[in-house]
């Protein structure tokens, strides 16, 4: 559901209590600095995926009682240090971004003690290591958190080479 940005009225897209869904409406960081205001009502729930995000809007982690965030396939590199702001989310989902491990804050990720699920599958630049110290210091501190990460083989990252350049 594609909407004019000019026109969109996030209330609009407020779904049942407490969830907002902005989902498929070619958003970015810009649009939240030129006008779009977010609801003044505590929200659960933010759904931000399929949009043109390159970095999680500000506003949004003022949102302390969120439970759920998603962000996925947006043009994210990281999260900022802010992420830790959300002490009650529950889940994290960033399927196909452009995550890095190096603009992971971890251990503000560490800090979100009530997460259980950080889904990070499809983001092509995260490697082995990512996970090895994603594992290393979240799940010490949070032992109920399940992560979801897609690491490719090198044979995998050859092979999808091969056939984008086909595309």
């Amino acid at each position: 559901m594609t909407t004019n940005k000019d026109e969109l009225d996030v209330t609009k897209h407020v779904v049942n209590d407490g969830e907002l869904n902005l989902c498929n409406n070619n958003l970015s960081e810009e649009d939240f600095h030129s006008g779009i205001k977010c609801p003044s009502m505590p929200l659960q729930s933010i759904d931000l995926s399929r949009n043109s995000f390159k970095s999680i809007p500000p506003q949004i982690f003022s949102y302390t009682t969120l439970t759920s965030l998603d962000v996925s396939r947006n043009r994210l590199q990281g999260f900022p240090p802010e992420i830790k702001l959300l002490v009650n989310l529950e889940k994290l989902i960033a399927i196909s971004n452009h995550l890095r491990l190096r603009q992971l804050p971890i251990n503000e990720l560490a800090s979100l003690h009530n997460l259980r699920l950080l889904d990070l599958r499809y983001n092509r630049k995260l490697k082995q290591a990512a996970l090895d110290s994603l594992n290393e210091v979240i799940i010490p501190n949070n032992s109920q958190l399940e992560i979801q990460c897609t690491i490719s083989s090198p044979e995998e990252e050859s092979a999808a080479k091969k056939l984008s350049a086909c595309d």
